[in-house]
Parts: structure tokens; sequence; C-alpha cells
């Protein structure tokens, strides 16, 4: 087991509401920001419904609570083990361990100098809120890096990566707001489950030596005008 370097960033607290059904966050001065999933729900509320009518809401909200967990337990699973916790296998389901031991030589390997594990951040000049999963080096690149699970694969130009690099760009860019600490790249790391074949497009050369653990990068300046728009449209 890996013991991770940490210098934690403390931010002020949000507080997290829900109005109408929508996750919001109250920040120390009052104001009500959207989550940035919330924002960045317009990107795939069609294709999300196209889905739904094609095999029906019962077998699509079955599915969606089975991800929703899968993704929730394998996310505990990483967040204890970065904060160096002994036991951070404990009470965990076996879909998480097994997603686990498959990302677990990547983070030993690229992950230290751990700022922020499980961070609520929020942006006055975006006006939205989130929590990241984590920020901290990779490869030695300060970074803003979201855990991610899938059935299946994705490639670099799937729509789905679409929606992943501009929510980590803004959390690379809230956290810059929050700390003045710049976080020049984002990764957003995709553990899939329930693979039967290698898939037959190209991945990173880290993609191909473990092809059920997928690593994207960017950089948050590429996503940053793209952002401020949907920001602007959801007002």
């Amino acid at each position: 087991m890996k013991t991770f370097k940490h210098d934690l960033v403390e931010v002020e607290q949000l507080v997290q509401v829900n109005e109408a059904g929508k996750r919001h966050y109250e920040t120390p001065n009052g104001n009500k920001y959207p989550s940035v999933t919330t924002v960045l729900n317009v990107l795939s509320k069609a294709a999300i419904q196209e889905w739904r009518n094609h095999i029906g809401e019962e077998k699509a909200n079955k599915i969606m609570r089975s991800s929703s967990n899968r993704g929730t337990n394998a996310h505990k699973v990483i967040e204890k083990y970065i904060w160096n916790q002994k036991n951070y296998l404990n009470g965990s389901m076996p879909d998480a361990i097994e997603l686990f031991k498959e990302i677990q030589p990547i983070l030993d390997e690229k992950v230290d100098n751990v700022r922020m594990i499980e961070g609520r951040l929020w942006s006055d000049e975006y006006k939205i809120a989130g929590t990241v999963d984590l920020i901290a080096d990779w490869d030695g690149v300060l970074s803003a890096i979201d855990w991610k699970t899938s059935l299946k694969h994705v490639s670099e130009d799937h729509p789905k990566m679409l929606k992943y690099k501009i929510q980590g760009a803004a959390y690379a860019k809230m956290f810059e707001e929050r700390t003045g600490i710049e976080v020049p790249q984002v990764v957003v790391a995709i553990m899939v489950s329930g693979m039967n074949s290698i898939p037959s497009i190209k991945f990173s050369p880290m993609e191909e030596e473990n092809p059920n653990v997928l690593i994207f990068k960017t950089t948050p300046s590429e996503w940053e005008n793209r952002l401020k728009w949907l920001c602007e449209t959801h007002k």
C-alpha cells in the first residue's frame, strides 16, 4: 500500500441544498449556485431521453441505479485509499473492489502531493459549485482528477467525454478561484467493468497496458469558453 503525501488546502464550507429536485450549493455569502453536473446535463438530456424511450423507463431506471451505486462504491474505496486508511477495503462491495484493483497500480504510480479529496468548491465568476473527486499531482502536474465508471469502453470523441472534460475544467477553475493556485491539467480516469473483449479502438500507452482503465488528459483552458457559454445558457 502506498502512502500518499498530503499538502491539503482548506476552503470555506458549502451547504448542499435541493431546489426543484436539482442539486444546488449555498455559499458562505448566501448565494445559491447549481452543481456542475446540473449545468452540464443540457449536453446529454436529449440523448438520455432517446435512450430511455428505446429501452423503456423501468429498465432505464434499473440501469441508472446500478450504475450510480457502482460508481459511488468505487469512489469510496479510492477516497479511503488516498486518505491512507489501512482498512480501505472494509465494507466494500465486490464490484467496487474489482474496479479498485484495476486502478490501484495507476494510483500508486501517477498520483501524489494531494491537495484536496472530495472537496466542495464554487465559483462566483461562473456561478456554479460542485464536489471535485481529487486535486493532486498526476505525473508531477497538479490536476483536477475525476473518477468515472462505465460498462463499456469510450473513445476520445465519445459524447460523454465532452461533458467529462468540461466538468474537470470547471473543478480546476473553481479551485484556482478559491485558492489562487492554478491547476493546469484535467485527468478523467474511467474504470470499465463487465468487459468480455478488448476494444478495437486505440488508446494511450497506459490504456493499452490496462484496457479496463481509460485515462484521458486535457487542459482547463481548452474548455473555458464552452464552460462560460454553458453557465450563461443555464441562467
